[in-house]
């Protein structure tokens, strides 16, 4: 024999070997003949030998020959073969035939423990690795003869010449222990075997056999579990998951799922059965390759509210039943880094973080893209992170810890599934998943529409975009078009495109496709079956695994069903569209061709329900069109708390109280007798209601600074508190924190002080870090007690502070975004005392930094509220409206119709003139640096309660310059008592063009002057109309916009009973800066009241403690 061809069949071997599955079906005494064949044979192809080869005594030393020339380490490959004659043989004769060919003897004077993980049986019954070996079997015969003492005596007397010797003989030694028993033994020889291993070269398999046998046998049994789980838990981390993420060698993907079969179940508790198989199942990303080298199977441990992966067989998912369109989103926890990260399937698309922070990932189930750059990186997430994906209008959006990171436009017709994604190499788990919004569930699916297949993957693991791929035609969207490869002609080239989700249900596929004979058709497929359509009938062909197949099923071969009695010939329809319809209903598969139905066909049990199409790619090129799935999936999903995977027990209590408080921002004003503003420093905060809510802006150049909004009211007993929060800025300085809070402060001794934090923490050298706490402040005798708990990884701009507390525990929680979703922060026991009025305090925190955030929103719930915040400001502007009319005197002025006279009116600087086509008093108001303004006082005595109010169009308010003050439009009026209190409304407009309408009170200053009160600022475009309504001893402050449903109530104050002097009550303009001109249309004026006359009585002058106004 020449060496170049004992070179090629080497070679051969060789390439065998790296795939670990392949098996040589011959034997010491055979392989002469198989060398000799190598002449005239490819060196692809075995040669297979008569089994009575392996029977038969043989020529020692031909053997012993042949050993040397080829390597034992070619030769003991041949696993499959080996234990399948050892199989046939009695179990005396078998024991003989292991034991001869495992054990050092006159053929090899080696250990042989090789093994193979590669699927075992015929095509179809199996499609997931298990370990094989020789040496197993033969430990296994040796206990069931009685013979392990025998044996366990030939391996300690055999005096091993090598390293690698001493290896293999501890390895065959605790397989003996094991089997007999002898746990303490078997876990002594399974420790040296342990520091043995760390010596090797891990890129060496073969090196790896013995350790594998021994830790494979103690992972079986209870007594040696823990130990094997050491192991491989050092295998794991030190071997395979240090720089071998990207590996496909099938003893890492096993070794890596038998560890995590070793670890403890995710707790001790029950797992209610069913639980996966309801909403929730399983689907492993196969292909012929790693079906074909034994890829372990996948597992997934599921409890109620929480799911781990056990074992991957290579990408690894668990789906949820239901396909899923319209506005919806899912919501979890999901563990990060340290290779337990898992991240969800949303819309065809998964999103996953990447280690370092810097980047992530997108990918589909047919593949990954390239990594996409984080500005600014992403935060260390912790252990744990809160996972998102929001889906609306179209669109989908993911968070990780409140952060979106990622947003695409879905088609159309996306892909439905939604599902938990695990890497091969990562332990990942779940907990609390929700799926809330308004889902849509589609009746039918169209699954070769969605750009660019994404959930289509070829089994062959032929190259995306060329073999199957994804084209336009003009009349119907999208074809999917299989390759024809006439360069591999003759080969029953076996091609096949499957979708990701299996037909879980019984349901109906649908699909056009092309047929020209001898160049253009294609076939169904469900798991590893395929049906070949041609016009003179049908055959069953069980696909191979390609060129990782280890069973002699070739790809060209099939077998002929009895079909319908009916069908004499299949009706395919020449040159033309055909339509198919593949029916499953439990095992029973129908196929409809062009309406007639052309075979019944019983599938197995545990064939994948996998739908796919089939061709041989060496004969014809495939085109499919208008894939349709009509599925029996459930028509709704169980409401979030009833799902599978959300929480049994409730993170925080849902309590039922009795008394509520609500104010929105965006539509209610903030009367200075309901709310308060503590710290309000002009010169570094800046606030104002806008059509969003209350907008605060709070900035610091000298340390720490806080302001807060406080509803006038208290609280006892239990609360739950929720204050709704958007565009919330933080820039903190280089050694600072930034932020809003929530706050409640107790009316106990100790002044305890919780407040539930989302903000910006910067430190110098350090992350920034974004985040949530609970933050506990008590004063205890002298000291200060502070507590801050919990700091979980939030980086949320809007969204929910919550503060519950039942009994004596406190929950803090924070819901990011719109998400109907709370996130536990921390708990603490405090005390049960109630809140102090004003207690419950939204917060802006500053430290030599800026935070700006607008406040939409507050609800309180409590066993009890009281205060001037618990009234109702819809009945309480009811209530005014019904005191208007019913008071009992009354004067209206209309400009529409009349002029201001002298007696009812007197000017404010210009003389206006009137004109009954400008339709009402128009008032132009010439600007000037200085204060002045142009309009009238109305020339009338008010005594008791009164409703004064005044109409009026804005014609022109000019933008002040910058030095001059603001643009202005005032209705104004002044209280002869001691204080000289001059209520204002007025409606401006600054340099910047922003518009806000203010309620003011005149009031004596600390300096012994005067000054305005700010008591409520709206920002508003437009104002027709503003009044003022005394009630006994209050005022209240009223506007009319179009942008309000009804009047609002702005503010309230306040004031004394005294009457009002004629001349008192002031409506005037004025226009900020030289050169601008204002110009307001007054159309009307009312005033209705106790008493409302041109003068005042004697007894009402002597009560007025100033002069009149002149």
């Amino acid at each position: 024999m020449r060496l170049d061809t004992f070179a090629g069949l080497v070679c051969a071997l060789s390439v065998t070997l790296a795939h670990h599955t392949q098996t040589l079906a011959i034997d010491e005494t055979s392989a002469g003949r198989l060398a000799m064949a190598a002449l005239s044979t490819s060196p692809a192809k075995q040669v297979e030998l008569p089994n009575s080869e392996l029977a038969e005594p043989a020529d020692h030393n031909v053997n012993a020959a042949l050993n040397d020339i080829l390597g034992d380490d070619i030769l003991q490959q041949n696993v499959a073969k080996v234990r399948d004659d050892a199989k046939r043989l009695p179990l005396a004769e078998r024991y003989q035939l292991l034991s001869d060919w495992v054990l050092p003897g006159k053929t090899h004077s080696q250990f042989r423990l090789s093994m193979s993980f590669a699927p075992e049986g015929a095509v179809g019954e199996s499609i997931n690795g298990e370990l094989q070996s020789p040496a197993m079997d033969l430990v296994e015969v040796a206990a069931l003869l009685g013979r392990l003492d025998e044996l366990k005596a030939r391996v300690s007397e055999s005096a091993p010449a090598s390293h690698q010797a001493s290896r293999c003989r501890n390895t065959l030694l605790v397989l003996i222990d094991i089997a007999a028993g002898n746990s303490g033994d078997a876990e002594q020889r399974l420790g040296q075997l342990h520091s043995d291993f760390v010596q090797l070269n891990r890129d060496e398999v073969t090196t790896r056999f013995p350790e594998t046998l021994a830790i494979v046998a103690a992972a079986r049994h209870e007594e040696t579990r823990e130990t094997a789980a050491e192991f491989l838990a050092h295998i794991v981390d030190s071997f395979i998951r240090k720089d071998r993420s990207g590996s496909t060698d099938v003893w890492d993907r096993q070794m890596a799922a038998l560890a995590g079969a070793t670890k403890p179940a995710i707790d001790s508790s029950e797992i209610p059965d069913g639980i996966a198989s309801k909403r929730w199942t399983p689907v492993s990303r196969r292909t012929a390759m790693t079906n074909g080298l034994g890829y372990p199977a996948g597992d997934w441990h599921v409890q109620r509210g929480h799911v781990k992966n056990v074992a991957t067989h290579n990408e690894d998912y668990l789906y949820y039943n239901i396909p899923l369109r319209g506005n919806f989103e899912v919501e979890c926890d999901v563990t990060s880094f340290g290779w337990r990260h898992s991240h969800l399937l949303v819309g065809g698309e998964w999103v996953s973080p990447v280690w370092g922070n810097t980047t992530y990932q997108v990918g589909n189930f047919r593949q990954s893209q390239p990594f996409i750059e984080l500005i600014p990186p992403l935060q260390e997430p912790g252990s744990w992170m809160k996972y998102r994906v929001v889906v609306r209008d179209g669109v989908a959006s993911t968070y990780f810890n409140g952060r979106r990171v990622h947003t695409r436009t879905l088609d159309p017709d996306h892909e439905p599934w939604v599902a938990i994604r695990s890497p091969w190499y990562a332990a990942g788990e779940v907990k609390d998943l929700r799926i809330s919004g308004h889902p849509e569930i589609p009746l039918t699916l169209k699954l070769s529409e969605a750009r660019g297949l994404p959930g289509w993957i070829s089994f062959y693991d032929e190259t995306d975009g060329t073999d199957w791929k994804q084209v336009s035609q003009a009349a119907h969207s999208q074809v999917i078009v299989g390759a024809r490869r006439e360069d591999l002609a003759g080969t029953h080239k076996e091609s096949l495109v499957q979708y990701n989700r299996p037909m879980l249900e019984d349901g109906t596929i649908a699909y056009g496709f092309f047929y020209r004979e001898g160049s253009t058709h294609v076939h169904p497929a469900i798991g590893n079956v395929a049906f070949l359509i041609s016009p003179d009938g049908i055959r069953v062909h069980r696909m191979t695994n390609g060129c990782c197949s280890v069973s002699d099923h070739a790809p060209g071969r099939s077998t002929i069903p009895e079909l319908p009695a009916a069908i004499s010939r299949v009706p395919l329809k020449e040159d033309r569209w055909n339509k198919m319809c593949l029916n499953l209903a439990g095992d029973t598969v129908q196929l409809t061709l062009n309406g007639e139905t052309i075979i019944t066909h019983e599938l197995s049990s545990d064939t994948p329900r996998t739908f796919g199409l089939f061709h041989y790619s060496d004969q014809t090129e495939a085109r499919v069109r208008s894939v349709i799935w009509t599925g029996d999936w459930p028509d709704s999903i169980p409401p979030p708390e009833k799902q599978e995977l959300a929480a049994p027990d409730p993170l925080y209590p849902e309590l039922v109280l009795k008394q509520t408080f609500h104010h929105d921002f965006s539509t209610a004003a903030m009367p200075a007798t309901l709310w308060s503003q503590g710290n309000f420093d002009e010169a570094n905060v800046t606030s104002q209601i806008t059509p969003q809510g209350l907008r605060i802006q709070h900035q610091s150049s000298d340390g720490y600074r806080q302001c807060y909004a406080t509803p006038s009211l208290k609280l006892d007993g239990d609360f739950d508190i929720v204050a709704t929060f958007t565009d919330l800025k933080t820039t903190p300085s280089r050694n600072g924190t930034d932020g809003i809070a929530l706050d409640v402060v107790m009316a106990d001794p100790a002044a305890t002080h919780c407040s539930v934090y989302r903000g910006q923490v910067r430190r110098p050298a350090e992350e920034d870090q974004q985040t949530s706490h609970l933050y506990i402040h008590r004063t205890i005798g002298p000291d200060a007690q502070r507590l801050w708990l919990g700091n979980i990884v939030e980086a949320c701009d809007s969204g929910r502070l919550r503060l519950i507390r039942h009994g004596s525990t406190l929950y803090s929680l924070i819901a990011e975004h719109d998400s109907p979703n709370f996130r536990l922060v921390s708990t603490e026991e405090v005390a049960t005392d109630s809140s102090i009025l004003d207690g419950i305090r939204l917060r802006v925190l500053t430290e030599s930094g800026s935070t700006d955030v607008v406040w939409e929103s507050i609800d309180i719930r409590a066993d009890r509220l009281s205060g001037p915040a618990t009234e109702d400001t819809v009945e309480l502007l009811a209530e005014l409206n019904r005191q208007r009319d019913g008071l009992a005197e009354s004067w209206n002025h209309d400009f529409r119709k009349l002029g201001p006279a002298a007696v009812d009116f007197s000017q404010i600087g210009a003389a206006q003139k009137w004109k009954a086509a400008d339709g009402g008093l128009l008032i132009t108001a010439d600007g000037s640096n200085a204060w002045l303004t142009d309009g009238f006082r109305v020339k009338r005595a008010i005594a008791g309660d009164f409703n004064i109010s005044t109409q009026f169009d804005v014609l022109d308010l000019p933008t002040p310059a910058p030095a001059a003050r603001l643009s202005s439009v005032y209705l104004q009026m002044q209280f002869r008592d001691d204080k000289q209190s001059r209520p204002t409304l007025v409606f401006h407009k600054n340099e910047s063009g922003a518009t806000t309408i203010v309620a003011e009170l005149w009031v004596p200053s600390p300096n012994g002057g005067m000054q305005y009160q700010t008591l409520s600022k709206v920002a508003i475009d437009s104002v027709e109309g503003v009044r003022f309504v005394r009630r006994e001893n209050e005022l209240f402050y009223v506007v009319t916009s179009s942008q309000f449903v009804r009047d609002r109530v702005i503010a309230r104050v306040a004031v004394p009973s005294v009457p009002i002097f004629p001349g008192d009550v002031a409506f005037h303009v004025h226009a900020g800066g030289t050169g601008m001109q204002a110009k307001v249309l007054s159309t009307s004026i009312e005033i209705r009241a106790d008493e409302v006359r041109r003068t005042l009585t004697p007894e009402q002058r002597a009560a007025l403690t100033s002069a009149p106004v002149d």
